[in-house]
C-alpha cells in the first residue's frame, strides 16, 4: 500500500547529508572507527563509578605503593596482573561484588566488577579508561574496557586475562563484540553521542531555544543512525525533525516516550530507508502498526489498519482524540490503554468488533463517534 504523508514540515529543518560514512557492520570495527576520533580525557571520568572520594583515595594508596611504574604501559601491566592473580570470579552462590571498592576489598566478582576496578585502578593513575557492554563471543553477556596506554587504545579484559591493541580488530573481533558504551564519546554545545546498541546515538539534547528539535546527520566523521537520549529533552521542543539517517529510537521506545514526552508530531526525510510519518505518527517502512507515537500528541490519527491490537495505543498523557482509518474493523482488547486525558474515539462504519476493554484504563466517558451512517452488526 502506498501512503502519502500528510504533513511534510519545513524543508528546512531536516538535516543535511553532509556525505559522512556509515559505520561498520561489524560492530568491534564501528566502535574502533569511533574512538580513534574521541579525545582521550574524555575517558578520565569516574561516569557512573559508585565509589566515594575516600575509598577512591584508598585505592590510589595502594595502587601509588605497589603497582605504579615508571611508565603507562609497566603500570597498565601492572594493574592487569593484579586483578588477574587477585580476583575470582563468583561462580554460584559465591556473591558477585560490582562496585569498584567492594571488589578492592572482597575479591569476588563478576566480569562487571572486574571492568570496574580495573577502570578505577586506571583512572587513580590518570591513565584514561572507559568500559563496554556487549557479547563474549556466542557464550552471553560480557563487560570490559577500552584503555588509553601510551597513546594506544587496548581493549582490556581482565575477566578472561585477554587484551588487544584496538587496531588489531580481527584478533578480538568475534570475542569481544561491543553492544554499548558507558560514557559519551562525542560532545558539542547542543548534544551528546554515545555508542549504543551498536548504533552512533545522541543521547542527550543540551539546548533549548527552539520549539522544533533536529538531529544532526553525523558526528566524529561518520553518520549517526540512533536518537535514544538518556535524560528527557527540553520540553519547549514540540516537533523532531529527523533525515534519512536516523533508523532507530532504541530498544525500549516507553523509554523513548518518557524521555520525549513534550513532542507532538514527528518529520521524516522521504528518503528515510528504515522510518516514515503520517500524520506526525512513526511507522516502520514496511509495518502497518505505528511504530511510536509522540507521547505529546492530543489528536492521533492513524493510518489503515485492519487489526488494531493491544496496546497499539498505549500510556499517552495528553491525547483528547483518536481517529482510525475507514477500512479498519477489529479493535482488540486493550488497543488503547492508559490515556487519561481522552475524551473521543473515532470509528469508522468498516469496524465490526470492538472487545470488551478495547479501551482500557482511560476515562469512563470516553465517546466513541461513529461512521455517518452508523455502525452496524458490531460485537460488543
Amino acid at each position: 500500500m502506498t501512503v502519502t504523508p500528510s504533513g511534510a514540515g519545513n524543508e528546512d529543518y531536516f538535516p543535511m547529508d553532509d556525505g559522512a560514512s556509515a559505520l561498520s557492520n561489524d560492530p568491534a570495527e564501528a566502535l574502533r572507527q569511533l574512538v580513534v576520533n574521541i579525545k582521550p580525557e574524555r575517558a578520565l571520568s569516574k561516569g557512573d563509578l559508585i565509589i566515594t572520594d575516600e575509598q577512591f583515595a584508598e585505592i590510589k594508596a595502594f595502587v601509588d605503593e605497589n603497582l605504579r611504574r615508571d611508565n603507562e604501559t609497566d603500570t597498565y601491566k601492572a594493574i592487569f596482573g593484579w586483578l588477574v592473580s587477585n580476583l575470582q570470579y563468583a561462580h554460584g552462590s559465591t556473591v558477585a561484588y560490582l562496585d569498584p571498592y567492594d571488589v578492592f576489598k572482597r575479591r569476588t566478582c563478576v566480569c562487571q566488577g572486574y571492568a570496574n576496578l580495573l577502570k578505577t585502578m586506571l583512572l587513580t593513575q590518570n591513565i584514561p579508561a572507559f568500559g563496554a557492554n556487549g557479547w563474549l563471543g556466542n557464550i552471553g553477556a560480557h563487560a570490559w574496557n577500552y584503555t588509553y596506554v601510551d597513546d594506544e587504545w587496548i581493549v582490556s579484559d581482565a575477566t578472561n586475562n585477554q587484551w588487544f591493541f584496538m587496531k588489531d580488530v580481527s584478533k578480538y573481533r568475534n570475542q569481544l563484540i561491543p553492544f554499548s558504551t558507558e560514557i559519551s564519546l562525542f560532545e558539542d554545545d547542543r548534544f551528546t553521542y554515545d555508542f549504543q546498541e551498536r548504533q552512533l546515538n545522541v543521547s542527550e539534547v543540551k539546548y533549548a531555544d527552539e520549539a522544533h528539535l533536529t538531529i544532526p546527520f553525523s558526528v566524529g566523521g561518520y553518520k549517526i543512525t540512533s536518537f535514544c537520549p538518556a535524560k528527557p529533552v527540553p520540553e519547549n521542543f514540540k516537533q523532531l525533525y529527523l533525515g534519512k539517517n536516523i533508523l532507530t529510537f532504541g530498544a525500549s521506545l516507553n523509554f523513548f516516550s518518557e524521555c520525549t514526552n513534550s513532542i507532538e508530531e514527528v518529520f521524516i526525510d522521504s528518503a528515510n530507508p528504515e522510518l516514515s510519518t503520517y500524520k506526525g505518527v512513526v511507522y516502520g517502512r514496511y509495518q502497518q502498526a505505528p511504530y511510536y507515537i509522540p507521547a505529546g500528541m492530543k489528536r492521533v490519527e492513524l493510518r489503515l489498519l485492519e487489526k488494531v491490537e493491544k496496546n497499539t495505543i498505549y500510556n499517552l498523557p495528553y491525547v483528547e482524540e483518536i481517529v482510525f482509518a475507514e477500512g479498519t474493523k477489529y479493535l482488540e482488547a486493550y488497543a488503547i490503554e492508559n490515556c487519561p486525558r481522552l475524551k473521543r474515539v473515532y470509528v469508522p462504519e468498516t469496524v465490526t468488533v470492538i472487545e470488551e476493554n478495547a479501551i482500557y484504563r482511560c476515562p469512563s466517558d470516553v465517546e466513541i463517534v461513529r461512521g455517518i451512517t452508523g455502525i452496524h452488526n458490531v460485537q460488543m
